[in-house]
């Protein structure tokens, strides 16, 4: 389980499209573009056959609008397109119960045995 890249730049200015939607900064692509380097071939653990991003569409990032934040999606997809794995993003804020429960149940049922899971999440909600 990981956070979602960085949104703001060393000048603390967030990094939005014209439409108020927030993306990665320079910082947090560059660590978005590290993340595969830990996984594989060369890397620390195995590639994942599972990978969770938070819902981007979650009725906007801040109260009363209607943005949606790539941050989550951001960071995992350089790791996505090295192991040819979508990402998930079915689940969103406040569903990180739900998303635990079907995780505790695949492990459970053994589904899960020999391979690995990523998940990025809102840092607030870890």
């Amino acid at each position: 389980i990981m956070r979602h890249c960085e949104f703001t730049n060393d000048d603390e200015v967030g990094v939005e499209d014209e439409e108020g939607n927030q993306h990665c900064s320079a910082v947090g692509l560059e660590r978005a573009e590290y993340i595969p380097t830990l996984f594989g071939d060369g890397g620390k653990w195995p590639l994942p056959t599972t990978i969770y991003a938070m819902k981007r569409d979650r009725g906007g990032v801040r109260e009363g609008d209607d943005q949606v934040n790539l941050r989550e999606i951001e960071t995992l997809t350089p790791l996505s397109d090295k192991a040819g794995v979508d990402i998930t993003v079915m689940h969103s804020d406040g569903s990180e119960r739900q998303l635990a429960m079907e995780e505790f149940h695949d492990l459970g049922s053994g589904k899960l045995c020999d391979k690995s899971t990523v998940i990025s999440w809102q840092d607030k909600r870890i």
